[in-house]
């Protein structure tokens, strides 16, 4: 009852018939470029993927925060509360059955944990105060180059000028206060409260 027709339903097909078809069918998946992957692959594969949205400025700034920001679950403040908690009990149970323990084995490994979550936490705190004097910096500087125009001598000096004179001659304007100053002259200020 060999039939020769691979088209019918139910038809017992030789070895040959079976390997043409598979030769076939390889030569179909290698042409679409779908070897190897399961239907689903193949659908998303062929799926126009023209339908992704556009995220605003904002948007797109705190996704690559986020982004950046993934920290592993084990570095997280949750682990770590979670951990110092579970490595309290162990050793509050192991400390008052000594008979549980009696080599101070697990006492010894307890004590190794409790040590590497602390020098973990050092380095994460070292991390974040050397980021800290950075930025810290960062603002000094700024600030010393605000103020850098006026000393505290020319200041007096000017004080005393101003108090004998009533005007000031020679006074050292920053370039953002001249711009300030440039920008609103001329213009009329509301002064009605």
């Amino acid at each position: 009852m060999t039939s020769t027709s691979s088209a019918t339903a139910g038809a017992v097909l030789s070895a040959d018939e079976m390997l043409a078809n598979a030769k076939a069918a390889a030569a179909v998946a290698a042409a679409s470029g779908s070897s190897g992957k399961s239907k689903v692959q193949q659908l998303l594969a062929g799926r126009d993927d023209t339908d992704k949205v556009e995220l605003s400025p904002v948007a797109k700034m705190l996704s690559a925060k986020t982004a950046a920001k993934v920290e592993s679950y084990f570095d997280s403040d949750d682990y770590i509360t979670a951990k110092v908690s579970q490595l309290k009990a162990q050793i509050a149970i192991y400390t008052n059955l000594p008979g549980l323990d009696p080599s101070g084995a697990i006492l010894d490994s307890l004590t190794k944990d409790v040590n590497d979550l602390v020098d973990k936490q050092k380095a994460k705190l070292k991390e974040s105060t050397d980021a800290a004097a950075v930025k810290q910096a960062e603002l000094d500087k700024q600030n010393l180059n605000a103020y850098k125009g006026v000393s505290s001598k020319d200041m007096l000096s000017r004080s005393n000028q101003m108090a004998t004179t009533g005007k000031i001659s020679d006074a050292t304007i920053s370039s953002a206060a001249q711009a300030m100053i440039d920008k609103v002259s001329g213009k009329n200020v509301d002064k009605t409260v």
